[in-house]
């Protein structure tokens, strides 16, 4: 009798723990729909902050019209703003926390605006094998660094340590204009946190890796791809974080960068001193 109250007590824990960890997971969510109550597929949904209208987060509708974002912690209130081809753009009402529109319908954009063809490109693109996100094509990503771009990638978390989760699943590996950054944690933060969002062409997420990347071990790979010719020649920076609690704390840094056409050198040095 005294091992099963053990169990017992030990199974209501875990049931507890979970429904916390369901419970304190924000999500908004509903299905996109046009007049004819047809699915839209892959459309483009950005989660803004209602306070200063700064873009938070954004998602991709699925085949079946769901779409589904996770809210950031805190209360705060949020509109979101969805864009899709041929359908006007959509606007829906200030909300706070958990929010679920059921379905959302989107009308179609009749309104023929120039006569002349133009060509832009969308702000994310679903591939076979994942997802291409247009920094360059966006004046809400081309802004800020490249750390809180992938921030706003749907599907993407950059975690406390600045690791990034790609859909719940850890080890994604950066590389940038197709070759492998190689860097350890604290020195790739400090380098997407030092490149300028402007910087950037696109940002290639493969869930399922094409041959020619060693995809083995990691759960996706995260392809920077730079806009040509920026930056030639050297360019770095350098800083001290310090602080005093029980004990001083002094850590200065040190980077560079050299860049030509056809070569990237990146270095990096640090200093730590505390008890």
């Amino acid at each position: 009798m005294y091992y099963i109250s053990i169990v017992m007590r030990n199974l209501l824990s875990l049931i507890l723990i979970f429904t916390s960890l369901v419970s304190s997971s924000q999500v908004v969510k509903g299905v996109l729909t046009n007049t004819k109550s047809e699915p839209v597929p892959f459309t483009t949904v950005l989660l803004f902050n209602a306070s200063d209208s700064s873009m938070v987060k954004a998602d991709v509708s699925d085949s079946t019209g769901l779409f589904r974002i996770v809210l950031p912690n805190g209360e705060t209130s949020y509109f979101l703003e969805i864009q899709s081809m041929s359908y006007q753009t959509h606007f829906t009402e200030i909300f706070t926390g958990i929010k679920n529109f059921n379905t959302i319908q989107l009308e179609t954009d009749n309104e023929i605006k120039e006569v002349e063809l133009t060509f832009q490109k969308p702000m994310f693109e679903v591939t076979g094998r994942g997802m291409i996100v247009n920094v360059e094509a966006s004046p809400i990503l081309s802004s800020g660094s490249t750390q809180e771009v992938l921030a706003k990638v749907p599907g993407m978390v950059v975690n406390q340590d600045g690791s990034l989760t790609l859909k719940g699943k850890h080890n994604v590996r950066i590389y940038m204009d197709g070759k492998p950054t190689n860097m350890n944690q604290k020195d790739l933060v400090i380098l997407l946190e030092n490149t300028p969002a402007t910087e950037i062409e696109k940002i290639e997420v493969f869930e399922t890796p094409p041959a020619k990347y060693d995809a083995a071990g990691n759960a996706g790979i995260i392809n920077i791809v730079r806009k040509k010719g920026t930056n030639l020649g050297f360019n770095g920076s350098a800083g001290l974080n310090t602080g005093y609690g029980n004990y001083h704390k002094f850590s200065p840094w040190i980077y560079g960068n050299y860049r030509a056409k056809k070569i990237n050198i990146y270095g990096s040095s640090w200093y730590y001193n505390s008890k």
